[in-house]
This record gives C-alpha cells, structure tokens and sequence, in this order.
C-alpha cells in the first residue's frame, strides 16, 4: 500500500487536511466559547468544513466528468466500472457502482449534511461539529489508502472499460444507492446530538432538536430499503423481494435502531421520559451504521452475498479494511465512557408508566423492536464470522414471526390509548373496548385454528392450504405455520383499521404516525398473501408444442438483441386465443450467464416469468478483406446441409444482409436488424451483436456479426412461472409508511421553527 499524491487526487487530500483541522479547531473552540461574542477558533474550524465539503464535492465532480468523457480509462475505478458502451444513466451511476466511488458519495452526503448544521447551531455546537468532523474525516482516510483517481497498472492506452456490472442495469439501482447513504449520513446525526447533549449536560433541547434530523434520516433509509426490494424483485430473478442477505440485514438494522429512536423521541418529548435510553438508541444507529459499512465495504461479504461491494483482493491487499472493524469498537468505547461520567446529567422520572397508557405500549414497542435488531444484527455477525456458518433465510423468518405478531398488537392498540392512562367511565373509552373486542375476537378465531391443525392434519390442509406458503407435496406442516399466519393476518386487519379511524377525524398534517402504522399492517397483509403463490416450471423447445401454467399457454419463439448489451429470448403466452409476448433477458459475462426476469403486473396478482436456463445456437459469421472486397465466409448450420453467410453489414443501423442457402434450393436473402428478427426455411434468426473490425473502430480486416438461430430442434428454455397473489399491497404499504414519515418529519420541522 503506497500513498501518494497526484493532480487527480489532490481534492481528496485538501479535503482531509481540512476535515481534520476543522475537527481540532472546534474542539479547540469548545472550552474557549463565549455567549457574548463568537470564538474565533470555531469561525476558523467552520471556514475549514465549508473547505472540505468544497473540495469533496470537487472530486466528486472530477470523477464524474472523467467518467462521463469516455477518455480516462486509465483510471482503474473507472476502468471496472465503466464503458462507452453503457447509457448515460448508467455511466452516471458507475460513480457509486464500486467500493470508492460509494465511499466517495457518501462522505459527500455526510459533508452536505453538516452544512447547515455548522450554519445554524451555535453555542454548544462546536462539540457536536467536532464529532461530525471525525465522521468525515475517517471516510476520508479510507478514500486517501483506497484511492478512486488509481491509475492502472499497464503501459498500453485503455480505449474502453469493463462496463457496469449488468445486474446493475436497472433504474432502480441508479437511485437506491444515493438515497441509502443519505439515509445512513442523517441517521448519524441524532448521535452527535447526543454526544452534544451529554457534555453539556442538556438531555431535553438535543432530543427536540434532533428529531426532524432522525425522521428524515428514517424515511430516507425507508425508501433505500424499498428501492433495493424492487431492485431484487425486478432484476435478481428468485421471485422475491427480501432475502436476508448479510448486506439487506445491514442496513435493515440501522433502520429498526431508527424506527426505536424516532418512537423514543416521541416519548420523551410528550412524557419528558427515556432521555437515557434515547441516547442509547442514537449510539445504536451510528453505530450500526459504521458497521454496516465494515460489512459492505471491507469486502468480508464477497462470497456470502450478491449486493456486496468491494472484493476479497481488495480487503487482502488494503489494511486498513482489516482495521476498519475496530472504528465502531473505538466509537462504542467513547459512548459508553460518556454515558457513565454523563448519564447523571440526564433527566429522568420515577413516577411508574400507567399500564393502559400509550407510555407503555411505547416502551414494550422499543424493546420488541430493539429485540428484532438485535436477533437480525447477531445473525448477520454469525454468518459472516464464524467458520462455515450458515443461516438460512428461514431461521429469520421464524424468529421475526413472533417479534412481528407483538408489533402488530401494539400498533393496534397505540391508536386507542391516551398519554397517562384513559380517565372517566367506561362509554368515554368506546374505542378502546371495541379495539380490545376486536383483538379478542382475532385470538379466539386463531385458537379455533390452531386446535384444527393440530387435530388433523389433512383439515389444516383442506381449510388452511390457501393460507400455506409453496411447499414439497409431501412437506409436513406445522400446526404452528397456519396459526401464525392467520393470526398475524387478523392482528393486521385489526391495526390497519384502528389505525385508520383517527385519520378521519385529524388534519393530514397530524396523521403521520398513523399513516405509517397502516402502511405496515398493509404491508404485512401483502406479504402473507405474496407468499401463498405458487410456481410452475416449464421447459420450452423451439419446435414443440406450447405447454400449459396456470390458465396460460406459453411457447418458445425467438431470440434477439435487447437493449445494454443483453439477449431476449421471446416467449409467447397465450391465452382465450390472446397472445402477448414476453421478452426474457439474459447476458454472458466472465462468470457465466446472468438471466432477468419478467413480471407482468395486475391489480390483484403478479405473473412472475423467470428463466433458469436458455440454450440456443449462436453462429459466428464474418467477412474478409480480399482483393478490394469484402468476400462472405459461409458457415453450416449444425446436423444440416443448409449455410448461412454474412453479405453486408451497415453498423449505424445494426443492420446485417444474410444469405440463406441449402442444396437443391435457390439462396434466400434477407435483412435482419436489432429490433426485427427474421424467420427462413422454419428457422427463426435474430442479429445479436457485431465482432470486431469496424464494429470496435479498427481497420477492416475481417469483419463479423454474431447471430441467433433457434427453430428444427435448436433453442430450448426452461423458465419457472410463478403467481404474485396482492403484491401491490405490499408496494401500497412501503408507500404508505413513507409518506407517513415525510408527513411527521415535516410536522416536526415546523414546530421546532416555533
């Protein structure tokens, strides 16, 4: 490992320079501040920050125009991350496609967060700037080792890149990055606020202040979350949304420490109680959040999962990731130190929380949530650390199926209680009763289930097997399985509407958190349902007759060229004599095949088509450069008589003139483009791509194009269809619990300016 500095990188080491003296010159400026005049280390050390957020953004800008000028792959981030090839928006995103360039980001979001905090706050905010300031500069320490401006180890000009990494393709991934690191730099800030209101020994005003921070850093990893689920959904092709995977599980973490400290806050604004346990929810996030990154960037995740960034080289080669664990570990010691010298400062109440309060439902609330992340947090660490450990998905299921159930409950029952108890005879708490009535009615209807199941096991199966995810028709089912889901199903239906009551009679501004606790029991409805679908895998030839899924018939058609260098094979289902077709995406890359999946979308269901494995024959065709002319090479077509031969070829249009010829026939030409196959003698022929030659930019020595052809025995499919039953409740709810926390963030704003 070499440090060095250079044109290219100078931004980044201006940036940490600045980064650190601004960090010295606000702890400098603490114990100097006056409240009759501004201190002039603090003005310094605020002049640095504006300094380092400038040259961050500089470098940010710099590697995104070395990027987009299609001229610096000598530069090893780009190098693997981009090629002309790739379409604007996906030449953007290659920025934050690799480890640096996401590291990069994100210190640029965790420098344009702190601006306005350095703008705004004075008095006690030379301490929390100088714990901002040590956040920053530790993501720049790792930008300065694991340098993004690296050139390439190679003398020969580099005229293009690798390209972006093809499950990377999607809109959705150009956006859910971005919005996951501004989540992960607003969830720091409630941490500095803390930091700020222990020294100070003021456990009331940070809590105040910091909840719009927390709030929006809340909705903003909402959406991330919500953004990668589609991603997974749309591209990844294993039918869900939601996979427990180690870097899924790390930021789902900060967000449950989250969605526990946005609650805490409530609390302790209208109760003044849990100060102490607010400021061990903030350290919580922070540094759930540094860890995620240790996950996510060191590399350790390479070979457990599919979102990993980084790879094995990288954290072998660099040290400092091998290091990077300790940074939360010397974090957590800081945090711990200061809550035992400062804890005492914080205000607290003896008074006991009233049992059928809104307070209690809060502080069991806190601790089921809080028990969620950690169950997933120790899961995630066994998995990644422990020699050939192995978790499945479904031991995260069964553990989070009682966690949620307790939520559900007390989503429902929140709604209907009042801070401090319910007072007065028993007509005035109507709602309450009617709540609990409805609670009881769903635990009896659940009981009545569970004796059923567990009395027969064919009459779980004949009344509940609607109920049951997709299973081997020999699998025993638990009696546990349906009476989880139908309870969890009523426990939902009840929050949904105990939640959706007050709605009617409240302002939109006032109706956030209901909003949001709507959206979860909907989201959870959705996901019951989602996961009674069932599937069906078919295996497709090109010359066979169509086979039947569900109520449709599909047949293998064709393949062709699809759009950022990926293959379609066309699929056609047909149904009451209607047909559509289905376009399937695969590439080749080094690693082998990578296909896509194809969802059809409907009001009350998702027709899910994803290939698990295409063949077809691919004819290599060229044409050499020979005595002034470019002379047609013909290739047989395999087990036939029949040639196939490249006659012209017109690049701007990729467009190829083929000629078609067998023994005792006439040749046939015919022109075949990206966009419009062609079909001869029974067989279907599609252009795929061109090979070498002018196709690159180079001389014209032998030219080529690869094509496609399917039909006689050549082209087979296997693809597995599968039904998605109200999915778009799951889709409705995420929408739901992210408006509901822009409408409390934005609720919460206004009354911190009054």
């Amino acid at each position: 490992m070499k440090l060095y500095i250079s044109a290219d990188n100078l931004p980044i080491w201006v940036a940490l320079a600045c980064a650190m003296g601004a960090c010295v010159g606000y702890l400098i400026a603490w114990p100097m501040r006056r409240k009759d005049a501004p201190s002039s280390a603090a003005s310094v050390a605020r002049t640095l920050y504006y300094v380092s957020f400038g040259a961050i953004l500089a470098a940010s800008l710099y590697l995104m125009q070395c990027i987009l000028s299609g001229n610096r792959f000598d530069i090893a981030y780009i190098y693997y991350n981009s090629a002309l090839g790739d379409g604007l928006e996906y030449r953007i995103s290659s920025f934050w496609a690799g480890q640096q360039g996401s590291l990069l980001l994100w210190a640029l979001m965790i420098g344009l967060v702190g601006l306005p905090i350095a703008r705004k706050l004075s008095g006690a905010s030379p301490v929390l700037m100088a714990f901002w300031c040590s956040l920053m500069s530790f993501l720049l320490v790792l930008l300065v080792v694991d340098d993004p401006m690296r050139r390439l180890a190679t003398t020969q000009p580099v005229l293009d890149g690798l390209g972006l990494n093809p499950l990377l393709k999607n809109p959705w991934m150009v956006i859910h990055p971005p919005v996951v690191f501004l989540g992960y730099a607003l969830l720091c800030v409630p941490a500095a606020f803390a930091v700020q209101g222990l020294i100070e020994g003021d456990g009331e005003h940070w809590a105040r202040v910091c909840q719009p921070w927390a709030l929006a850093g809340w909705t903003a990893m909402t959406a991330g979350l919500v953004l990668g689920m589609i991603w997974s959904y749309d591209v990844l092709g294993w039918g869900g949304y939601w996979g427990w995977d180690p870097v899924e599980n790390a930021s789902l973490v900060p967000w449950l420490f989250g969605t526990a400290l946005i609650h805490g806050l409530v609390f302790q604004r209208e109760r003044r109680r849990n100060a102490t346990w607010n400021v061990v929810l903030a350290f919580a996030t922070f540094l759930s959040v540094l860890y995620a990154t240790y996950l996510t960037r060191s590399g350790v995740l390479t070979d457990v999962s599919v979102h990993a960034f980084g790879d094995t080289s990288n954290y072998l080669n660099m040290p400092i990731y091998v290091w990077l664990k300790w940074t939360p570990i010397a974090y957590a010691v800081i945090f711990i130190a200061l809550l035992a010298a400062r804890s005492q400062l914080l205000p607290s109440s003896k008074q006991p929380v009233a049992t059928n309060s809104r307070e209690m439902v809060l502080l069991i609330g806190l601790a089921v949530v809080c028990l969620f992340a950690v169950m997933v947090l120790v899961g995630t660490t066994y998995t990644t650390f422990a020699p050939k450990a192995e978790l499945r998905a479904s031991f995260y299921t069964r553990m989070s199926i009682p966690l949620t159930i307790a939520i559900l409950v007390l989503i429902a029952l929140s709604p209907l209680l009042k801070w401090g108890g319910e007072k007065g005879h028993w007509s005035e708490n109507l709602a309450l009763w009617s709540g609990v009535a409805a609670l009881a009615i769903v635990a009896g209807l659940t009981v009545v289930v569970g004796i059923t199941c567990l009395a027969s096991q064919e009459a779980a199966k004949t009344l509940f097997g609607w109920l049951l995810p997709e299973m081997p028709p020999q699998a025993h089912v638990s009696p546990v399985v349906p009476f989880g889901l139908f309870l969890m199903l009523g426990l939902s239906a009840v929050a949904l509407l105990a939640n959706w009551i007050p709605m009617t009679r409240l302002s939109l501004a006032r109706c956030g958190a209901y909003l949001a606790h709507a959206g979860v029991a909907l989201m959870i409805i959705g996901m019951i349902f989602t996961a009674t679908g069932r599937s069906k895998v078919l295996v497709l030839r090109s010359d066979d007759v169509p086979q039947r899924a569900f109520d449709r018939y599909y047949s293998f058609k064709n393949v062709r060229a699809g759009d950022n260098g990926k293959q379609e094979i066309i699929i056609i289902a047909e149904r009451n004599g209607k047909q559509v077709a289905v376009p399937l995406s695969f590439t080749q890359t080094r690693d082998g095949a990578i296909y896509f999946p194809h969802a059809r979308s409907h009001f009350l269901s998702d027709l899910y088509i994803a290939p698990e494995m295409i063949r077809f024959d691919r004819l290599t065709l060229k044409m050499t450069w020979h005595g002034g002319q470019l002379v047609p090479r013909p290739v047989r077509i395999p087990g036939t008589e029949a040639t196939l031969a490249l006659t012209g070829m017109t690049v701007e249009s990729r467009e190829v003139s083929l000629q078609y010829a067998k023994p005792g026939a006439k040749p046939v030409t015919v022109l075949v483009s990206q966009d419009n196959p062609t079909e001869v003698d029974g067989y279907a022929i599609s252009f795929l791509d061109f090979v070498g030659g002018r196709a690159h930019g180079a001389m014209p020595g032998e030219v080529g194009a690869s094509i496609g052809i399917t039909g006689k025995g050549f082209g087979e499919a296997q693809i597995r269809v599968s039904t998605k039953p109200l999915i778009n409740l799951l889709w409705i709810g995420t929408l739901l619990i992210f408006t509901g926390g822009n409408l409390a963030w934005d609720r919460r704003r206004e009354e911190n300016r009054t």
